[in-house]
């Protein structure tokens, strides 16, 4: 068979381009460290890379949202740390007024320095950030919870602010204002007393204890009312507030004696003092209670305001800070709700991040595993192909060389 110097010079040119490109290949192998440059090098296992760096994609983006949610968290927790504190200094301050030889001047010191923590606790619950979003507005990072008087805005915190964690949970990394400074604790149980309106008169109440809750009627609003009887003297009437008037009372009428105390619906409360005609107390379930912080302080200080002079402003007083007392506890045991709440979310991302992290040496190590060259096996491809090119580039040469009239 005869071959044209044209076609063998093709051959060669072919065979020693071939070789050279086999060997820029494996050079790239060896430089980048990736066996898959191109998905024409391994389709399947090019195919399960990009699936497997997307998913190794999402887990970074998740633990970016975990660290998110942590630092969300941290903070709120720093913040209810100070208001923890604070309520507590609140609490002793109660105690401290409830004392019968503090005159009017120092009741009023008392309040001012009532009135200097709850700026304090209103500041708290307007804190922020790092971002400057507000930690307890919810989804309205830009809003205040509340305003400067310490009233809710309008519209009022709502919406839980959610954080992807995971591909299957989402986690609230904050908690509404309403749920840390307005609210009872879930759960709570018992009742508080609270003077009501009109109040002329100089009756106390004691703690309202809880005997039976099982007991008919517990759970319900009630409202004491002291009534003249014609012969002297007043009577009691305890009723439930959303009863019809045309149903029995909880209690009485019966002839109010001071001093005595009083079993009803379940709970046991003692009263004291002198009523007068038309005089009314609520006695108020803690579950189904609307307490606000501020409003608790506001009408605490108050009452150290207008002081002890009279005997009903002792009274008066006295059932304020029994009512301060009671809700400045459920106050606190609130915020230790809320505080738990974020810790057992704070445990939940430290578990979440640690699986996180196992699953990023998971996929980089399927992403070696698919796309990692050979080191060894690479460089001995290397060798051949050079060693191969050399050969054709000698071919080449000598095929150059040969002519019809040359002799072996």
């Amino acid at each position: 068979m005869r071959v044209s110097n044209q076609i063998s010079q093709q051959i060669g040119l072919r065979t020693m381009a071939d070789q050279e490109a086999r060997m820029l290949h494996t050079m790239q192998q060896l430089g980048s460290g990736r066996r898959v440059l191109t998905p024409a090098d391994d389709p399947m296992a090019a195919s399960q890379a990009v699936t497997v760096a997307q998913t190794a994609s999402i887990n970074t983006r998740l633990g970016a949202n975990r660290d998110i949610a942590m630092r969300n968290l941290t903070t709120q927790e720093q913040v209810l740390g100070e208001v923890t504190t604070m309520l507590t200094g609140v609490l002793t301050r109660v105690v401290e007024a409830g004392n019968g030889t503090y005159s009017d001047n120092e009741l009023k010191v008392l309040a001012n320095e009532l009135r200097e923590t709850r700026e304090s606790l209103l500041g708290q619950a307007n804190a922020t950030d790092g971002n400057g979003q507000y930690l307890f507005s919810g989804n309205r990072g830009d809003l205040a919870p509340y305003d400067a008087a310490g009233r809710l805005s309008d519209p009022p915190p709502s919406g839980a602010r959610s954080v992807q964690v995971s591909q299957t949970r989402q986690m609230s990394s904050g908690d509404l204002a309403t749920d840390v400074f307005g609210r009872v604790s879930p759960g709570a149980t018992g009742y508080y007393g609270e003077t009501g309106s009109p109040y002329a008169g100089a009756v106390t109440f004691g703690s309202v204890q809880t005997v039976d809750v099982k007991a008919a009627g517990y759970g319900a609003q009630l409202s004491v009312t002291f009534t003249e009887r014609a012969g002297g003297g007043f009577d009691i009437t305890v009723r439930d507030v959303a009863a019809d008037p045309a149903d029995p009372a909880a209690y009485g009428p019966a002839e109010y004696t001071s001093g005595q105390t009083l079993s009803f619906n379940g709970v046991r409360v003692a009263f004291s003092g002198e009523p007068a005609d038309g005089d009314t107390l609520t006695l108020q379930p803690t579950a189904s209670a609307q307490i606000d912080l501020f409003d608790t302080l506001d009408n605490l200080i108050a009452a150290l305001e207008t002081g002890s002079t009279t005997a009903t402003d002792k009274a008066a007083l006295s059932n304020a800070l029994a009512t301060a007392n009671r809700k400045l506890n459920l106050h606190l045991d609130n915020v230790l709700t809320v505080r738990a709440s974020g810790g057992a979310r704070m445990n939940e991302i430290d578990a979440l991040q640690d699986d996180g992290d196992n699953r990023k040496l998971n996929y980089d190590a399927q992403l070696m595993s698919l796309e990692e060259v050979d080191i060894r096996e690479a460089s001995s491809q290397l060798a051949s192909y050079r060693v191969g090119l050399e050969a054709a580039q000698l071919a080449f040469m000598k095929i150059q060389g040969l002519s019809l009239f040359s002799r072996g």
